[in-house]
């Protein structure tokens, strides 16, 4: 019995069980943000154009079924409104994970974010800047 306690032990500390939780406890609040945010700021500018109680109402009846597919297209708009806010959050997280390292430069030939201090651009190998290699490397 004790193995069995040791071995979960060793499982509960694997650093990719921790990970995961931690996962699961920022997608919770990642998902309230979102939800408060499409429907305290999206929904109602779409309700503007389409007021909720219409998509309701909409209701097709085959004999004693009563079929809303009204409701259905209102969930389709707020899972596009959902998924439009995601890709927004995504693109601005993106944006920022873009900016170029402190003590970088652009290599004028490829474009590849190299060191300051490169004489040559490890990715193309052009010669940058002939003064920076050491003389008894020329």
């Amino acid at each position: 019995m004790m193995k069995v306690f040791r071995e979960f032990k060793e499982f509960i500390e694997r650093g990719n069980v921790m990970d995961l939780a931690v996962a699961v406890v920022m997608g919770a609040a990642f998902t309230a943000i979102v939800t408060a945010l499409v429907a305290d700021f999206i929904n109602p500018i779409l309700s503007v154009f389409i007021p909720s109680g219409e998509l309701d109402s909409l209701v097709v009846m085959l004999g004693s079924a009563k079929i809303t597919y009204g409701h259905f297209i209102g969930a389709v708009i707020n899972f596009l409104a959902v998924a439009f806010v995601v890709f927004l959050i995504i693109m601005g997280i993106n944006k920022m994970m873009r900016k170029k390292p402190a003590n970088t430069k652009e290599c004028p030939y490829c474009g590849s974010t190299i060191p300051e201090s490169a004489s040559r651009c490890p990715n193309c190998t052009t010669l940058l800047d002939a003064s920076k290699i050491p003389s008894e490397l020329r």
